[in-house]
């Protein structure tokens, strides 16, 4: 929608007898660059929010490190804790070598739940490739199944943060 200055210009230059395209022309400009500085401010405005988050990101990231190393710390000063994390490594222990027992026991079965993992693995990034590609296309985020059930596509942006 044109400022209240173009519109105004714009109608002087309508009553205005032999008014050429070409002014007309210039006005249209005009409004685009306005919508140009609009955009630009907008731009550097979210700018401005993505560098503050990063920043705070990496401050509530050192913030939780240093209370997870001192929790990690009271927690190896406990006798209690010592004692059952050995135990608790012990019975993990066992309950994977019983746990390699079964499969190589049933390696059929084994064989065939590797093979599907990888497959749905593959055919879920294949589905968000689609997925993204018809988003793109048709700017649509939903698609209606067969069966009557409509999917909602959901983009994702994600940045990888410098290392600090």
């Amino acid at each position: 929608m044109p400022s209240k200055k173009v519109t105004e210009l714009a109608e002087k230059i309508q009553q205005t007898p032999g008014a050429s395209e070409v002014v007309l022309a210039v006005i249209d400009t005009l409004d685009s660059a306005e919508k140009q500085e609009g955009t630009t401010d907008v731009i550097q405005n979210l700018e401005a929010m993505i560098k503050d988050q990063v920043y705070t990101i990496k401050f509530k990231s050192e913030e939780r490190k240093a209370g997870v190393e001192q929790i990690d710390s009271i927690l190896q000063n406990d006798s209690n804790y010592r004692d059952l994390t050995v135990e608790i490594k012990d019975l993990t222990k066992k309950r994977n070598v019983l746990k390699k027992k079964v499969k190589s026991q049933n390696n059929a079965i084994s064989s065939k739940i590797d093979e599907r993992t990888t497959e749905i693995r593959e055919m879920k990034e294949a589905l968000a490739d689609y997925c993204s590609e018809y988003h793109r296309l048709t700017g649509s985020d939903e698609i209606e199944l067969p069966d009557g059930k409509i999917l909602r596509i959901f983009m994702r942006a994600t940045v990888q943060l410098p290392l600090f």
